[in-house]
Order: C-alpha cells, then sequence, then structure tokens
C-alpha cells in the first residue's frame, strides 16, 4: 500500500534553532604542519581535500584549537511530501482464565519504506561531503569566515532520500479478579529495531546507505536507535477506587555512538500515587510521582556537549511532581 504522508507546519515554517556540536574540520591544518597537540594533524590531509580547501580560502596553517561548531535547523518551504510503502501484521491472543479478568498478548511486525524523507542531516556529515567533493549542494551550507573557519552549519530540513525499517512490538497485559486488597494489573511493553536504514543521494547520483540500528548519533538534534525498548508497569487499585498507584520501569538498550563510544543502558523506575477524596463528590484527584525514584544515572557520552543522551535517557536526578486535578461531573 502506498499512502501519501502530510507534513506539519513546523517542517515547513518552523523557526530556526541552534546547537552546539563537536567536529573537527577536514580543513584544519590540511597540510599537517601544526600537529594534533597544537590544533592541527600530524599528517596531511588526500590531495583533493588540500585543493579543495585551498579553493574554500583556508589557509594551510589553520588551527582549530576548539572542537565544539554551530549548527542551525529549521523548516524549508520547499519541502516535498513523503511517501511509504507499509506493510504490518500481527495478532492478540487473550486466553479465558479463572484467576484474571482479563490477559492478553500481543505481537505485530512492521516493514517500511519511505521515500522522500524529510530530516535534517548530520551537520559533520555536511562538512565532510562539502570537503571531499566541493558540490554546492553540500557547501552553501558549511558557512566559513574570511579567515576560513567554519562560523556556521545551515542544516535546514530536507527530503534527504529514503528510510527503511522493520521491527517487532510485542505486549502482555494483565488485570486481576477483585480482591480483599484491591485490583492488580500489569502490563508490559517492547519494540525491537530489526533494521533502520537511511539512504541519500550523492552528488554523484549514488546512494550512501547509513545502518543507524543500535546507534546514537550527535546531529543537532540527537537521535537514538535502540535495538530494544521496553517499559514495565506493575499498578493497584483500591475497592473503592479511591486509591491508585504504578510503579514503571523503562529500559533502553545500549547503543554505539559516532565516535565508536558504547553508550550503555539504562533502567530507570517511576512512582505514582493518587487519591480521589469523597469530600469533592469525586471531582478532585491528587497525583504526587517521582520519576527515576532510585537516582539511576545516566550513562556519559562524551560526544555530547551536555554528557548524556537528551532523547533516550533522563536527565541525572530525581524528579518530583505534585499534580491536582478538578473535573466535575
Amino acid at each position: 500500500m502506498v499512502l501519501l504522508f502530510a507534513f506539519g507546519s513546523g517542517e515547513l515554517f518552523g523557526g530556526s534553532a541552534r546547537e552546539d556540536f563537536t567536529f573537527t574540520d577536514p580543513c584544519a591544518d590540511y597540510l599537517g604542519q601544526l600537529g594534533s597537540s597544537n590544533g592541527g594533524r600530524d599528517s596531511a590531509q588526500p590531495q583533493n581535500i588540500i585543493d579543495n580547501c585551498a579553493s574554500f580560502g583556508v589557509a594551510a596553517g589553520l588551527a582549530q584549537t576548539n572542537p565544539q561548531l554551530n549548527a542551525r535547523s529549521g523548516g524549508n518551504v520547499n519541502l516535498k511530501a513523503e511517501t511509504s510503502d507499509s506493510f504490518t501484521a500481527g495478532f492478540v491472543f487473550s486466553p479465558e482464565v479463572t484467576w484474571a479478568s482479563n490477559i492478553s498478548f500481543t505481537a505485530d511486525y512492521y516493514d517500511l519504506d519511505i521515500d522522500d524523507a524529510v530530516q535534517g542531516r548530520s551537520p559533520g556529515d555536511l562538512i565532510t561531503a562539502c570537503v571531499n567533493t566541493a558540490d554546492p549542494g553540500f557547501c552553501n551550507a558549511v558557512q566559513r569566515t574570511s579567515a576560513g573557519r567554519i562560523s556556521l552549519v545551515d542544516n535546514q530540513l530536507q527530503n534527504i532520500g529514503s528510510i527503511e525499517s522493520k521491527g517487532y512490538d510485542i505486549g502482555v497485559a494483565f488485570t486481576s479478579n477483585d480482591t480483599s486488597m484491591g485490583i492488580f494489573s500489569s502490563r508490559f511493553n517492547a519494540t525491537l529495531l530489526d533494521e533502520y536504514i537511511e539512504r541519500t543521494p550523492n552528488p554523484d547520483g549514488s546512494e550512501t546507505a547509513t545502518d543507524r540500528t543500535g546507534t546514537h548519533t550527535s546531529e543537532t538534534f540527537e537521535r537514538a536507535f535502540p535495538e530494544l525498548r521496553a517499559t514495565s508497569t506493575v499498578g493497584w487499585r483500591s475497592i473503592s477506587d479511591r486509591w491508585v498507584g504504578s510503579m514503571t520501569f523503562r529500559y533502553v538498550d545500549d547503543m554505539e555512538a559516532s565516535n565508536g563510544e558504547t553508550l550503555d543502558s539504562a533502567l530507570f523506575t517511576d512512582l505514582q500515587l493518587s487519591y480521589t477524596p469523597s469530600f469533592a463528590e469525586d471531582a478532585l484527584t491528587i497525583t504526587l510521582g517521582f520519576n527515576n525514584v532510585f537516582d539511576e544515572e545516566p550513562p556519559v557520552l562524551n560526544t555530547s556537549l551536555v554528557g548524556v543522551s537528551l532523547v533516550s535517557h533522563d536527565v541525572p536526578g530525581t524528579v518530583g511532581y505534585l499534580r491536582l486535578k478538578y473535573q466535575p461531573n
């Protein structure tokens, strides 16, 4: 089946967002005169890079003492709609048992092919492609000062190619019968990513296939593609329905970062307790909760300027909240 995707107004007209990223300019000290200890490199770059960097006006002895560079991403009114071929299949099994009011097992398989995918490129990939090819399609996005230093990578959203993604979603849900202590429930959901491949066109008409499965990027907006994500929740509800509690476990598998280091797996635990008092005619609900209640330290990502992944893990520390909800009947 072929579907036409409509994109949101943010992808067309969204404002610019800036983020710093860590990357070594291939044009820095491209003749290898300074040495790596002095902000340069220990050997010269290939001749095509030397020629291209010189054509950009980069001085041969330019050092890059600060590995931090700036990128900017934003909407693009010239985007085309994405199209997708998709195949999904699944089943639900819910056996009748005497010891539970409900139990179910679900499994789904998906296979998605998206063409004209709307994404921003990795700023580092844009710089590398520009330096290797001197193609304006890449180099127009890489802005340099009069001295040749990179001042900004304009990483505007583009229809960059295609995406192929395959995987499985599985789930198990259980709700007990009424007991003297209340009603107990549990739910387990997991996503197994089997394949996530991005294909981007090259200036010579060829394609570059990048397998993102099990990786974490360090581009302007970080992205995470763990092979396994899982969430498990154990819940309880009192016989009166006035008290509701839950404990949730969130697991993210380990991933390979852009520089080859391993971003370790992590397990976070959340607690929540709600109470509906009788004096407000069941219209008021008071909720107290804690995310990352055991203060699990997220794994450190050296390629991120903030040290941790902001898209796959919690920031350090336990977060508590108190919520009041009033909804008249």
